[in-house]
C-alpha cells in the first residue's frame, strides 16, 4: 500500500488544478471563484495529503500577499514538534498557520516556527495550564476564551454576547473584566500572556484529522 505524502507548496489558484481542488474542499464546494468572500488574491499557501486512492485531502489553504510568506518548512516543523494526539496536531497546524502571518517577538528574533515553539515558557498557573492543555498554553480556541470570561463577575448575565460586549471596552463590564483576578494575577494579563499569536479562533478539526492520518501513516514505518 502506498504511503501518504505531505504536499506543501505555494500556488496560483488561477493556474493550479491542485489549488482549485483544495479550495473546493476547504472554502467553496462550488469550486474556484476569484472574489469569493471579497478575496481578490490568487496566490495561496497549500498543505494537503496525497493518497493513492483519491484526490489529495486538503489540510490548509491560506491566501497570501507574497509567495515568501511561508518558508515551506511544515514537514520539519510537525515532525520536530512531535504531536501527541489529534488535538495536539490541530493546535500545531494553527500555530504554524499563524506564526508566519503575525508579527511577534519570536518573528523579530528570526526564529523558525519550531524554534519559537520550543522557546515559549510561562509561569505555571493551575487554571490556565489545565484549560489550555490542548493548545500547550500558547493560544486559545474561541470556547477556551469564553470559558475564561466566565470568571468576570458581571459577565454572566451577558451569555454569548459577552465577548462582543467586552470588545466595546466601555462601562462597568469592562471595569469588572480589568479588575478580575485568578489567584494573584489579573485575568486580562493572563489572557494576554497566553495568547502571544493574537486572536482566538475556531479549531480546524476536520483538516487536522487529515494531518493526523498522515502522521499516523508515516509513523508506522
Amino acid at each position: 500500500m502506498k504511503k501518504m505524502k505531505l504536499i506543501e507548496t505555494m500556488l496560483n489558484l488561477e493556474e493550479s488544478s491542485l489549488g482549485q481542488e483544495i479550495y473546493r474542499q476547504l472554502i467553496n464546494p462550488g469550486g474556484w471563484e476569484k472574489g469569493h468572500w471579497q478575496e481578490t488574491r490568487t496566490w495561496a499557501y497549500c498543505l494537503a495529503v496525497d493518497t493513492s486512492s483519491a484526490n489529495p485531502k486538503g489540510i490548509l489553504l491560506q491566501f497570501v500577499d507574497e509567495v515568501t510568506t511561508y518558508p515551506l518548512d511544515f514537514s520539519n516543523f510537525i515532525h520536530g514538534a512531535q504531536p501527541r494526539s489529534l488535538l495536539d496536531a490541530q493546535f500545531l497546524l494553527e500555530f504554524y498557520r499563524r506564526y508566519y502571518r503575525v508579527e511577534t517577538p519570536f518573528r523579530k528574533k528570526g526564529l523558525s516556527a519550531l524554534e519559537a515553539l520550543q522557546e515559549i515558557h510561562f509561569k505555571p498557573n493551575m487554571l490556565m495550564d489545565g484549560l489550555l492543555s490542548e493548545t500547550r498554553g500558547i493560544l486559545m480556541w474561541d470556547d477556551q476564551y469564553f470559558q475564561l470570561l466566565q470568571y468576570v463577575p458581571e459577565g454572566r448575565a451577558y451569555g454569548k454576547d459577552l465577548a462582543m460586549r467586552l470588545g466595546l471596552k466601555s462601562g462597568s463590564l469592562w471595569k469588572s473584566y480589568m479588575e478580575t483576578k485568578v489567584g494573584d494575577e489579573l485575568l486580562h494579563e493572563l489572557i494576554k500572556k497566553r495568547s502571544p499569536l493574537g486572536w482566538t479562533t475556531t479549531p480546524r478539526l476536520p483538516t487536522a484529522l487529515n494531518l493526523w492520518q498522515y502522521l499516523t501513516d508515516v509513523g508506522g514505518d
